[in-house]
């Protein structure tokens, strides 16, 4: 006759130490996810400024093209910018809020006055600020800022 045993179980320890072991690896994942969040977020932003920035820059460099147009028509031909540089402080993005940006334009040519027949060449420098909407605390009131700087290419009327 065989004999039953009755302790084919796992004994208590045993699962006290398995829990522990699950906890520390889901522990562990939870830090990965906490983190692919905060990558997330951070990617997010960045595509925003850029989009931002690409919107912005457009925008101004047909300004300069149509008020330089303009400026040329009422001054006879006369050049119509001169060699100092333009500044724009603290404005807001029409299309996103949460970002502010400063702009400076400033000639790359040793005579950058605009004729006919010229092209000029601007270094814009385009400095975001982006102040989140949600989730400020006494830690996070610094914006982040990006900046992006390219050459605008008046070309010649």
């Amino acid at each position: 006759m065989r004999r039953i045993r009755k302790d084919r179980g796992f004994s208590l320890l045993e699962i006290i130490l398995a829990m522990g072991v699950l906890m520390v690896g889901s522990l562990g994942a939870l830090a990965l996810f906490r983190i692919a969040v905060d990558s997330h977020r951070t990617a997010e932003d960045q595509t925003t400024a850029a989009l931002a920035a690409e919107g912005l820059i457009a925008d101004y460099q047909c300004f300069c093209t149509h008020k330089a147009l303009q400026q040329y028509e009422a001054n006879g031909g006369e050049p119509i910018l001169s060699k100092q540089s333009y500044e724009l402080l603290d404005q807001q993005c029409a299309n996103f809020p949460q970002f502010f940006y400063d702009l400076a334009l400033q000639p790359l040519n040793a005579d950058p006055d605009i004729t006919i027949g010229r092209a000029t060449e601007l270094l814009a420098t385009l400095r975001l600020k982006h102040f989140p909407e949600e989730g400020l605390d006494d830690g996070q009131k610094d914006a982040q800022a990006y900046i992006f700087k390219t050459v605008f290419l008046l070309k010649p009327f």
